[in-house]
């Protein structure tokens, strides 16, 4: 679910994606918006592809793919530099070795992993913030 940013604050929609194609859409519509958020939904998007999938694409397929959502936004930063993470993690020695289930897999942790790393970040941020103006760091 991406939380539609070109409604708020007036109203609070989402969207639903069930494909890469979705969400290479979604960022291009600038439904969601912000370096990170982005990214992880273009990581989750390819966690989407992987999991659409019943046979092993050819390689080629996958970059294919990759190259469209990079496509999307081509200056998001973020995005590109997540989907470089992506490409070391799930390298064509990698995909050429594995079956389908565990690249998926691999591709599901690595999105997990973003995900908890920005988590982590956007916690920090909020404490440092808390002290910034002396109140209670949170939780």
């Amino acid at each position: 679910l991406l939380l539609d940013q070109r409604k708020i604050p007036k109203s609070i929609e989402y969207l639903e994606c069930r494909s890469l194609e979705s969400v290479i859409e979604a960022i291009k519509l600038m439904i969601v918006r912000g370096a990170p958020a982005i990214a992880l939904s273009g990581i989750y998007g390819l966690v989407l592809y992987f999991r659409s999938l019943t046979q092993k694409p050819e390689f080629s397929e996958l970059q294919t793919r990759v190259q469209s959502l990079l496509e999307s936004r081509p200056t998001a930063v973020n995005l590109r530099l997540a989907i470089e993470g992506f490409q070391k993690v799930l390298n064509r020695e990698t995909f050429e070795r594995e079956g389908l289930e565990t690249l998926t897999r691999i591709s599901e942790d690595f999105a997990n992993r973003i995900f908890s790393e920005d988590l982590e970040t956007n916690r920090r941020i909020a404490e440092n913030g808390a002290d910034l103006f002396g109140t209670p760091r949170p939780i």
